[in-house]
């Protein structure tokens, strides 16, 4: 009797240590898989534009010509003004290069962001927020090739025959701040 309740008591012993190793491998997966999950989600975030990031890159300088300022009214004048157009040209040269974060004037560009002219008033929106000359763009990326992008490709040389200024200023310590928009869909499905 003694023999068999032995018997029984080292069965659920060992059935008990099975389910335990069973729960700790469990438990061990799921760690790295939560692990893995975090580091996507990170990576996720990264690219979304909703973390403060920083890394090599450049900043550029861009200002409209040294005898005009933003609320011009000369038609003439107007056309010499750098517009909503020209920062969207010099940030698809950027991403074209593998800008991976780009700013302009504190502002975050992700894939929700707008630009718009506000000709009358002389300034211009990006993600809804006026912003107004000098513009200050930053891109994180390989230096040379953002700079080429724009130098090699002589946009900066039309940007200077409309009388506008550029510079560039290399880093190894660019900063640019998170887009801090909303970024909820209503519409979209999976």
């Amino acid at each position: 009797n003694w023999k068999s309740k032995y018997e029984d008591a080292a069965q659920k012993y060992k059935e008990t240590m099975e389910t335990l190793k069973k729960y700790n491998e469990e438990s061990s997966s799921n760690s790295k898989s939560k692990k893995n999950l975090e580091e996507e989600l990170e990576n996720l975030k990264l690219m979304a534009g909703v973390t403060n990031v920083e890394g090599n890159g450049i900043k550029i300088i861009l200002k409209n010509p040294e005898n005009m300022n933003d609320d011009t009214e000369d038609d003439e004048d107007m056309k010499q003004l750098v517009t909503a157009s020209e920062l969207m040209i010099i940030v698809n040269y950027l991403k074209d290069a593998g800008a991976e974060a780009i700013s302009i004037n504190g502002q975050r560009i992700v894939n929700k962001t707008d630009f718009a002219q506000i000709t009358s008033a002389g300034y211009i929106k990006i993600n809804s927020q006026r912003v107004t000359a000098p513009f200050e763009i930053l891109a994180i990326g390989d230096i040379d090739r953002l700079k080429g992008s724009l130098i090699g490709t002589g946009y900066t040389e039309k940007i200077k025959g409309w009388g506008q200024e550029i510079s560039f200023e290399e880093s190894k310590k660019i900063s640019i701040k998170k887009y801090d928009g909303n970024m909820e869909t209503k519409y979209i499905e999976e």
